[in-house]
């Protein structure tokens, strides 16, 4: 199974089916690692908010700056589950592959609501192959 990209996302969302999920504005493109590992964090936010908080609003909002691309899922309200099922390791994986191409990821609950939130910002191209210096593509004399 291919990993998922951004194109996807709309996708994720609409099988969202213990919270009211919603995408604000337009799904960017990137580079397949950039848009592998922001559509991950939307798939694992979304998990998260279902497992831990279902009947949560849950807003997924992307950025575009000139060589980044961004994304900020928050889930508010929904009924707070104690214990939920799952390995405690998805935030962490997430994070780990934001990092790995150059990005960021902070998660942790809103100041003074029930809520989370999740942003992830990732370099536009990242992972992206580059030219390697000294190498001849002609063909040889």
């Amino acid at each position: 199974v291919a990993p998922p990209r951004l194109a996807q996302v709309a996708e994720i969302v609409a099988a969202a089916g213990s919270v009211e999920a919603t995408i604000v504005g337009d799904v960017p493109s990137a580079s397949a690692a950039t848009e592998q590992a922001l559509a991950r964090v939307v798939a694992e936010s979304v998990t998260n908010a279902e497992r831990h908080s279902p009947g949560a609003a849950v807003e997924v909002r992307f950025e575009e700056a000139e060589d980044t691309v961004s994304v900020v899922v928050t889930s508010t309200g929904g009924r707070r589950v104690e214990g939920a099922p799952g390995t405690g390791n998805g935030l962490g994986l997430i994070r780990e592959r934001a990092e790995r191409l150059g990005g960021t990821l902070e998660a942790g609950p809103l100041a003074g609501e029930l809520g989370w939130r999740v942003a992830a910002t990732v370099p536009r191209g990242a992972g992206a192959a580059a030219p390697v210096q000294g190498t001849h593509t002609g063909s040889a004399p």
